[in-house]
């Protein structure tokens, strides 16, 4: 009963106010994403990331953002690579709503909000929106779930005979699936780099484990680093692969070695 109650407060039109962070303004759609909107204009949540990111991204990059949320990556990184483009994936309906918004009000030209979930194959896949943390929607197998059906989509049908060179992953646990759904567009650009979240505990929620997700770039062609907290690249602990815990995640990088 609280849960609900408070679901409902979070998703009220009241918390629909503008923010501005990272140079673009972005209303958020609960009060859980702008919560996070200021966290991150602080400087509380996305540093190390950001660091990273705005090292590799070039004026004319390419870049698909695979669960762009309401859009806080997508435009920032749109911003970057102006002469580039931004392929950004929300299957979320009330996020993409927002996404798309965001995009329009700051009047950018080269994102593509695409409303889909990444997956392994065409069609639709169960997803759950979590209606007390909006960053925490995901697919899922679960039937007992109460779960809408959403379109997907691989990221091959959209860019396997383009380049790209940033694949930035965020799906809590779905990663195996989108990059299975991504083996023509990972063959086909040496240069690519992913960005994405490892949390072993939603693996295992979707039925996989996480040695399969870094084995699968692995053979790939792809070495796996994380970063530290200066945003510079160091080697991964084999202890990473045995969290148990919810709370336990981490964001790591691959890139194929330079021939």
């Amino acid at each position: 009963m609280l849960k609900s109650v408070l679901s409902s407060i979070n998703q009220i039109p009241l918390w629909r106010w503008p923010v501005r962070v990272w140079g673009s303004v972005y209303t958020a759609p609960t009060f859980d994403r702008l919560a996070s909107l200021h966290a991150h204009r602080l400087g509380w949540m996305g540093k190390t990331e950001k660091k990273f990111l705005a090292s590799i991204v070039q004026r004319d990059s390419i870049v698909a953002d695979i669960g762009a949320n309401q859009g806080l990556y997508a435009l920032w990184l749109a911003r970057i690579a102006r002469n580039g483009h931004v392929y950004a994936f929300e299957p979320d309906p009330k996020l993409f709503e927002c996404l798309e918004w965001n995009v329009r009000n700051n009047r950018l030209k080269n994102v593509s909000a695409i409303r889909a979930a990444a997956s392994n194959r065409s069609g639709t896949v169960a997803f759950v929106a979590n209606g007390l943390n909006r960053g925490d929607n995901r697919v899922t197998n679960d039937r007992g779930l109460a779960c809408e059906q959403v379109k997907a989509m691989t990221i091959d049908e959209i860019l396997a005979h383009s380049r790209l060179d940033l694949l930035k992953i965020d799906v809590q646990g779905f990663e195996v699936e989108v990059l299975l759904g991504a083996r023509q567009t990972l063959g086909n650009n040496q240069d690519l780099i992913i960005v994405f979240e490892f949390w072993p505990y939603g693996l295992r929620l979707i039925g996989r484990q996480p040695g399969e997700l870094l084995d699968l770039l692995r053979e790939a062609g792809f070495s796996i680093s994380t970063l530290d907290r200066q945003g510079r690249l160091v080697t991964i602990s084999q202890e990473i692969l045995h969290w148990k815990r919810k709370t336990q995640y981490c964001n790591l990088i691959a890139r194929k070695a330079q021939r």
